[in-house]
């Protein structure tokens, strides 16, 4: 009988957790819900997308992992429904006692239960489009000595620091929580650029308004210092406006050219786009994913390194404009004995993750970190609170203290 989808087999074959099996744990625990495409590209690299599925088959039916289907409904495009036949994959129980012990955090604070799994459904497909931003990425920077990924904080992790530094008064002012950031370091040059992400799939309330004041307050924290004070993020380069359609893109890139400052901060393109056969595909792959155009509001094109012109066409390379791309200097300066591992510059706490880590544990470990000071924080509040409100000796019998 062919196995089930949906139902695990009773008697799971046992299996030995390797290296890469832990790596993959990990990346589940930094961005939720990744599918098998998602895992081929961070930790597959040269494996076909069928030994990938077998493989977290294997560890979905040892409880490792759990697993759910897009919903959908009969009114769904053709692609949707190809979609929602593709599983997607996130922590189960013993996946997260793996995480647990790899973070040394407790397992209550890693959402692996099936109540926690599915209330993460709400907004799965807005959180799927800085998925596949994010691990194009790291994907991308893999083997690059050029350009690394340093950190990737996904919102949650985000909203967990927003919330340290207000409950610890370190920021007071008013704070913005983006859908996801990132970290590129440039090694030979000891510098960081931080992005953040901003998904706008659906139409938006109060429409442009809405929008135009969101960049005033992007361009607003980023002058008074909200970004390095709250989040350690000392060189934001840019916020990456992705949505629907390249027509869309232009639209808001338009929007954004009459701000009165901060021009230069917004970037904006289009998270899908059709393939040969006509099918609707992420834009974002590891193979086009660095020198991907942006539109930027300052009316120039922009990318994540310079790319590359064909040897032939010489007139073509604007020489001022490379010279001055941190990828450019990086690729004349740097030699494979001076390539150094940046460690998450640009980040005033990077110190807690060791370099030998590499971008995937360090980003697990950092969102860990967050996820425990926090509740720290929350602990120490409401002790705060208590004693705050104790009654005194003797008040609740109404005798006297002695």
């Amino acid at each position: 009988m062919k196995p089930s989808r949906h139902v695990r087999p009773d008697q799971a074959l046992g299996m030995e957790i390797q290296s890469r099996d832990k790596d993959i744990l990990l990346s589940l625990y930094l961005h939720r819900y990744l599918s098998a495409e998602h895992v081929r590209q961070l930790h597959f690299r040269t494996a076909g997308l069928r030994a990938v599925q077998a493989r977290l088959r294997k560890l979905w039916a040892n409880h490792y992992l759990d697993r759910h289907f897009r919903p959908l409904s009969f009114t769904e495009s053709e692609e949707a429904r190809r979609r929602a036949k593709m599983p997607l994959y996130c922590l189960a129980r013993r996946g997260a006692e793996v995480v647990a012990s790899e973070m040394h955090i407790p397992i209550q604070d890693i959402q692996h239960t099936l109540a926690q799994n599915v209330n993460g459904f709400s907004n799965l497909e807005h959180n799927l489009v800085a998925t596949d931003l994010l691990v194009a990425l790291q994907a991308a920077c893999h083997e690059r000595q050029d350009v690394q990924v340093t950190v990737v904080e996904r919102e949650s992790a985000l909203r967990r620091q927003n919330y340290m530094a207000w409950s610890s008064r370190i920021w007071t002012g008013e704070s913005l929580t983006s859908d996801g950031s990132f970290t590129l370091g440039f090694p030979c040059l000891g510098t960081a650029w931080t992005f953040h992400i901003e998904v706008v799939r659906a139409l938006v309330k109060a429409g442009n308004k809405t929008l135009k004041d969101k960049m005033r307050k992007y361009a607003r924290l980023v002058r008074q210092g909200f970004f390095e004070q709250v989040l350690g993020h000392k060189v934001v380069r840019a916020v990456l406006f992705v949505t629907t359609s390249e027509a869309r893109a232009l639209r808001f890139c338009r929007l954004a050219s009459g701000l009165a400052h901060g021009r230069g901060l917004f970037w904006f393109t289009t998270y899908q786009r059709k393939d040969a056969s006509g099918r609707v595909v992420s834009a974002f792959s590891p193979a086009t994913i660095l020198s991907l155009p942006w539109h930027g509001a300052d009316g120039l094109l922009h990318s994540f390194i310079q790319p590359v012109l064909a040897a032939d066409s010489p007139k073509e390379r604007n020489t001022e404009q490379d010279n001055q791309h941190p990828t450019h200097v990086c690729a004349e300066l740097m030699r494979p004995a001076q390539a150094q591992d940046l460690g998450g510059a640009g980040h005033h706490r990077s110190s807690q993750f060791p370099e030998k880590e590499g971008p995937i544990r360090a980003s697990a470990r950092r969102s860990a970190q967050a996820s425990m000071d926090t509740r720290q924080d929350r602990v120490r509040e409401i002790n705060i609170a208590c004693e705050s409100t104790r009654p005194g000796p003797g008040e609740r019998t109404g005798l006297r203290s002695s």
